[in-house]
């Protein structure tokens, strides 16, 4: 600060000011803080700090019972925690707010902010800004380091008292992130209804600096402490201009050898600032393209109408007679990255890929992005024909995601004029497009957008509510819509069915009356659930919504719906739990539920070894299909990632175009695949060893080999288990740095981080022995290597139990043809094994023999084996590609 000379106006400090290993805070504490003050030449009402998880003392007695109590019916929708637990929840900021009153000794009213236990969060109005201070702390716990509550209505309450004419700056440890996904949906609108467009965070250890969910940035900074050459220490230094509603964050970094400087390539367009602009229609934004930015190649205008489904047919016509001369895919093609601009708008909507061919002296153009692409071609220069723009979203299967690329679409088609630049030849280029107006064919995809982006918010809607998470499949049919439109309106409040107008009693002297509070009108027993995306909604409430009554004189009856006749009834639904698309498997029927069906002193009673066989088949029968939901749980994991990189033609298009672009999505989709592919591997190898074929650790071993790659992901699973990022992302580039990753291990208060530590560090002499570079671990190798293991394991689990299965079923037949009395000959279950036990007289069990195992096992080994042979391309594909 001495040597930058920079006016300073503010100070926020992120957390984490105690350091964890010593347990307390440290003595110099408050005087370090005093000359950070000193040098500014700014008073204590300009600092404002948040507490850190190493702030707090996690295990207090009776703090993380507290934090459950708190949480076990807490709804972020409602927000509310349980106000009679935030006493016993605060008893870890004991002494954190013992240091408050020590640095805010001047001001006392600060520091009184830190001691109400029934407000967690707090807001202060300084002169240029409102700053709202989080405890994102206040639910962490040792099991809970992510998916976090702040309680939404703390965060209202907070938001209600802000001075709507000053912008708002959120000051917090935890990244957003790191909050509950529910949670994060209610927050985000919270942001917006208030206007809330600026985030501060630290806790990482990096630095990370981006715009969330399209509306609001958040500026991420490292930690203030260096522990050595291999950790990043930095501080972020903005500015903002209250006339333009704009400003840019340089970030400053430690070296050891020459201290404190500016890092470069932080912008978006790489240059050594972030430029970040608040929205606000007072604004006018200046024009990004200027004439100086241009050269005689560079500018080019597009009036050619947009179709809203590239099709190859189509593309095939459009090509001409250059389609029949040469497949324009098989041709070389220079491929850059660049970014594309909404008419005049600073920040880039999109990273895109730019792919140029040129075939017989004619320019071929394809601009891709994950969700988008733009086909054209240059006739001549200036001038282009055909102009396509289509997009295909079905590959996610995650409702945030379809809307995240929705609301970038409806954004482009919108727009007047689409720009796009990028680098070839060493030369800056731009491409410009006119997007066509009203009364355009191109009309039609701006309508079709629009209705399936209204369609994934009332998903979404659906998803907040009733706090579920579907998978989205490809495709629909239309009782999918019609189920979405009844769920939401039923959120809303609007009427969900209508009454038909019935013949009643005469009016008497009424024509119409008014009902002012709605009356309930059934249970909801007369109507169906509704299915929707493997999820059971069960109706459990109507009500006969108020509102004005007419008499229908032509059907003698009373109505409150004139346009649509009869009368309008609101009805509840809820998630019907009964009714799981993950239910458990059963091998059993109580008797109590068939008691009317049974004949029980006609059913056999299965004893001893026969009893034993059975048993034996039945749950080896449900653990094989149990290992089989696993797998489809894991590959679900891997859809957001799979389809780009298990497929060669796609390997270009995730490397070059960003598809996944920052660092919080990697570590989030590695982790969600880490956990499950382990849980689908520690299955397998534990039902090997329950087969008595194979010891499960000596199963694992030999499946996997010696395999470094696949060991490290394994403790990485683990080190993200800890509330750790373990990527990496840097200039588009993501890898893991194993230095880096040992030393937040030394300085983490978890008891179990040293074991984990000693276990990294043998792992990390023996990668350094192979001469593996252990700080630039390439993680897209990393990944594809685990991917490729799991699915090698998968396949030999299912050699390993065949002949296993095999023989069981030959035990069973021949137990079946030796007591033909096992097969009902007659009712519900005629010519299924149906018997009971000697041991339990209240069970009954079912199946079919002519069903067995092996029907299944065929199904599922055959699915293995595609998915193995699959995999190995994809790995040979990278191998080639680099």
């Amino acid at each position: 600060m001495k040597e930058l000379g920079t006016q300073i106006d503010y100070i926020f400090i992120t957390g984490d000011l105690r350091y964890a290993p010593m347990g307390e805070f440290a003595a110099d504490t408050v005087d370090y803080i005093n000359k950070l003050l000193s040098v500014t030449n700014l008073t204590v009402d300009r600092l404002f700090i948040v507490p850190g998880n190493h702030d707090i003392e996690r295990d207090a007695e009776g703090r993380a019972e507290a934090i459950l109590e708190s949480i076990k019916d807490y709804s972020p929708k409602d927000g509310a925690l349980a106000s009679d637990k935030m006493a016993a929840v605060h008893c870890g900021h004991t002494e954190f707010r013992k240091m408050m009153h020590i640095i805010y000794h001047e001001n006392q009213e600060q520091a009184a902010s830190y001691d109400d236990d029934e407000k967690p969060h707090f807001v202060t109005e300084t002169k240029d800004f409102n700053v709202i201070c989080i405890d994102t702390a206040l639910t962490y716990t040792k099991q809970r380091n992510d998916n976090l509550f702040i309680g939404t209505e703390y965060i209202m309450d907070l938001l209600e008292e802000l001075n709507q004419d000053k912008p708002s700056i959120i000051l917090t440890h935890y990244s957003f992130d790191f909050l509950e996904r529910s949670e994060q949906m209610q927050i985000v609108q919270l942001l917006k209804d208030f206007h809330v467009q600026l985030w501060l965070a630290g806790h990482e250890h990096t630095v990370l600096m981006r715009k969330q969910w399209d509306y609001f940035y958040e500026f991420q900074s490292g930690n203030l402490m260096h522990e050595g050459e291999y950790t990043r220490s930095t501080i972020m230094i903005g500015t903002y201009d209250p006339a333009s509603y704009n400003g840019i964050v340089e970030v400053h970094e430690w070296d050891s050898d020459n201290g404190w400087f500016k890092m470069q390539n932080v912008g978006v367009h790489k240059e050594d600032y972030y430029a970040y602009e608040l929205q606000n229609t007072k604004t006018m934004i200046d024009q990004i393209v200027s004439a100086s930015h241009r050269n005689a190649e560079s500018p080019v205008r597009m009036e050619a109408e947009l179709s809203a489904v590239p099709d190859k047919m189509e593309m095939d016509t459009f090509c001409g007679e250059l389609s029949a001369a040469a497949d324009i895919h098989q041709m070389p093609c220079e491929i850059s990255s660049g970014y594309l601009y909404v008419d005049n708008r600073i920040a880039p909507t999109a990273q895109v890929e730019v792919l140029e061919y040129n075939i017989y002296g004619t320019k071929y153009y394809e601009i891709r992005n994950g969700g988008f692409e733009f086909k054209f071609l240059e006739i001549q220069q200036f001038e282009i024909g055909n102009l396509f723009f289509g997009y295909e979203l079905s590959v996610y299967s995650n409702v945030a995601d379809r809307l995240y690329w929705f609301n970038m679409i409806s954004e482009i088609v919108n727009a007047s004029t689409i720009i796009i630049k990028f680098e070839a030849a060493d030369k800056e280029r731009i491409l410009r497009m006119s997007i066509p107006g009203a009364g355009s064919s191109f009309d039609r995809i701006r309508e079709e957008t629009a209705v399936w982006k209204e369609q994934m918010e009332r998903i979404v809607k659906i998803e907040n509510y009733y706090g579920v998470k579907f998978y989205l499949p490809k495709k629909a049919d239309e009782s999918v819509y019609v189920t979405i439109e009844i769920l939401s309106d039923a959120i809303e409040g609007l009427p969900a069915r209508r009454l038909p107008v019935v013949n009643m009693k005469s009016r008497g002297l009424f024509k119409h009356f008014t009902l002012d509070e709605e009356v309930w009108y059934g249970d909801g027993s007369d109507l169906m659930s509704l299915n929707l995306f493997g999820y059971t909604f069960k109706p459990v409430a109507e009500y006969i919504m108020p509102g004005e009554f007419v008499w229908n004189r032509k059907e003698h009856g009373w109505e409150s719906d004139k346009k649509n006749g009869g009368v309008s009834v609101r009805v509840e639904f809820m998630v019907d739990t009964d009714i799981s698309k993950d239910k458990k498997l059963m091998d059993v029927m109580p008797v109590s539920d068939l008691k009317d069906e049974l004949n029980l002193e006609e059913t056999p009673i299965v004893t001893g070894e026969c009893a034993d066989i059975i048993s034996d088949y039945i749950n080896v029968s449900h653990k094989v299909q149990e290992i089989y939901r696993q797998y489809q749980i894991y590959q679900e994991a891997l859809g957001e990632w799979i389809h780009y990189d298990l497929d060669e033609d796609n390997h270009l298009v995730k490397k070059y175009s960003g598809a996944v672009i920052d660092k919080v999505t990697v570590n989030k989709m590695t982790k969600n695949i880490l956990h499950e592919g382990m849980l689908l591997v520690r299955k397998a190898g534990a039902f090997v060893q329950k087969l008595g074929l194979q010891n499960e650790t000596d199963f694992l071993a030999d499946s996997m080999g010696d395999n470094l790659g696949f060991e490290f992901m394994v403790l990485a699973a683990i080190y993200m288990d800890h509330g750790h990022w373990a990527v990496e992302f840097e200039n588009g580039d993501s890898f893991y740095n194993l230095l880096e990753m040992c030393t937040v291990l030394r300085t983490a208060d978890e008891e179990d981080s040293a074991d984990l530590l000693k276990t990294f560090t043998l792992l990390k002499n023996e990668m350094e022995e192979q001469g593996m570079d252990i700080r630039h671990i390439d993680h897209y190798n990393m990944l594809r290597n685990y991917i490729y293991t799991v699915a090698d394991i998968y396949k030999i689990f299912f050699d390993a139990i065949q002949k296993k299965l095999e023989a069981m079923v030959v035990e069973i037949d021949s137990l079946v043809d030796k007591n033909p009395d096992f097969i009902a000959t007659e009712g519900k279950f005629k010519g299924c094994i149906f018997y009971q036990t000697d041991t339990d007289s209240n069970r009954v069990d079912v199946f079919d023999p002519s069903g067995n195992i092996m029907a299944d096992f065929s199904i599922f080994q055959n699915e293995a084996i595609r998915n193995y042979e699959k995999t190995r391309l994809g790995i040979q594909g990278a191998v080639e590609h680099n």
